[in-house]
């Protein structure tokens, strides 16, 4: 009993505080004349709409700015991707070409390289977390399988080059055989040993293929990136690049 009396006591508290604030609210009202009204309304609207113009133009700035920060991030991707295309073309323009037709005494033919420093060649995934549509994703996980294949394939050619220069040459210039007149591989196993002979070997026939294989996954991923970053940025340009083919010369 002693709750409902409570209850019924707020209640009551309540009612009259609403009435008595009302009363205040009516009475002020009253002493504001029309003129004075229409031009505090007139005040409060302006007030209003100047804040709600001003927050648009600010959200449309806020827009903007992590607009351009997505494009330079995706254009930064794409240099990278471009960087590795480059890197790879080169090599093979250089090393991989000239020793191409000799078969497996590319094996030997092959010039041994300095290594490059290409620790920096990575893709930063999460700076291209704006892209979210299927393709999109799939635009990115393929950079990521890219950057898989290109590291592989520079270890392969760091591994050939430290046998090259470690074990191969020093032996062979012991035995002075750049002045036998025919070298086959068994004699080479014969001289060298076939632990070297069939390490080069190895390694040389998957360089010779990956980098055409390297060269062709690298320029599919860089088109498909592009073409959904066109669909996301309609008008906005992005890097390109287009590799020399082998016997074709780009000088006009």
């Amino acid at each position: 009993m002693s709750i409902c009396l409570i209850s019924g006591t707020v209640s009551q508290n309540i009612y009259v505080l609403f009435h008595e604030t009302q009363a205040v609210a009516w009475r002020i009202l009253e002493n504001i004349s029309e003129k004075d009204y229409i031009s505090a309304f007139a005040t409060l609207a302006a007030a209003f709409f100047g804040a709600m113009f001003a927050f648009r133009l600010q959200q449309r700035e806020k827009d903007r700015e992590r607009q351009e920060l997505q494009i330079a991030r995706a254009n930064e991707a794409l240099q990278r991707i471009i960087r590795m295309l480059n890197i790879v073309g080169d090599y093979r323009t250089k090393v991989v070409d000239p020793v191409r037709h000799l078969g497996q005494a590319a094996a030997i033919s092959m010039k041994a390289t300095l290594s490059e420093d290409v620790s920096r060649e990575r893709f930063d995934v999460t700076d291209l977390s704006f892209m979210v549509t299927k393709d999109e994703q799939q635009a990115v996980f393929d950079l990521w399988l890219e950057e898989r294949r290109f590291h592989t394939l520079m270890q392969a050619i760091d591994r050939r080059t430290k046998i090259h220069l470690d074990e191969y040459q020093p032996i062979a210039e012991a035995k002075k055989l750049h002045e036998r007149n025919v070298l086959t591989l068994d004699v080479l196993r014969t001289e060298i040993g076939p632990r070297v002979i069939d390490g080069l070997t190895v390694l040389t026939s998957f360089i010779i293929r990956d980098v055409d294989d390297t060269l062709a996954s690298l320029t599919a991923a860089k088109d498909t990136l592009r073409d959904v970053l066109k669909l996301r940025f309609p008008g906005q340009k992005f890097l390109d690049f287009e590799l020399v083919k082998p016997g074709v010369s780009n000088a006009n």
